[in-house]
């Protein structure tokens, strides 16, 4: 499955020194295509959000530490097969949790 996703983001800084930090992401539009090997593909259509809460203590002048949650939620109500002209209505809903830990550089 490939999927294109375009998100429309907001983030806020909070806490001492912008310690904790809330992202909230959406899209409207999402894209999937879905081939099985000697099938024809599909064109998966829907919506998607995602939140995410991090932690972000400066460790060094202009270096973060960031550990964070991100929560991500995709629903395709709509697929097309490269067989057929006609849409079918689906609902797929798909759901992750996504630990992630990493180095921010401010400059």
């Amino acid at each position: 499955m490939v999927a294109t996703n375009i998100l429309f983001a907001a983030k806020m800084q909070f806490g001492k020194d912008g310690l904790y930090s809330l992202t909230l992401a959406g899209s409207p539009t999402v894209q999937a295509t879905y081939k099985v090997s000697g099938v024809s593909s599909e064109q998966w259509t829907g919506s998607a959000y995602l939140a995410r809460l991090s932690l972000q203590p400066e460790i060094y002048k202009h270096v973060r530490l960031v550990a964070a949650i991100t929560y991500y939620s995709a629903t395709y109500t709509s697929k097309n097969q490269s067989t057929s002209s006609l849409p079918s209505q689906t609902n797929f809903s798909r759901s992750l949790f996504i630990p992630s830990v990493g180095l921010s550089f401010f400059f």
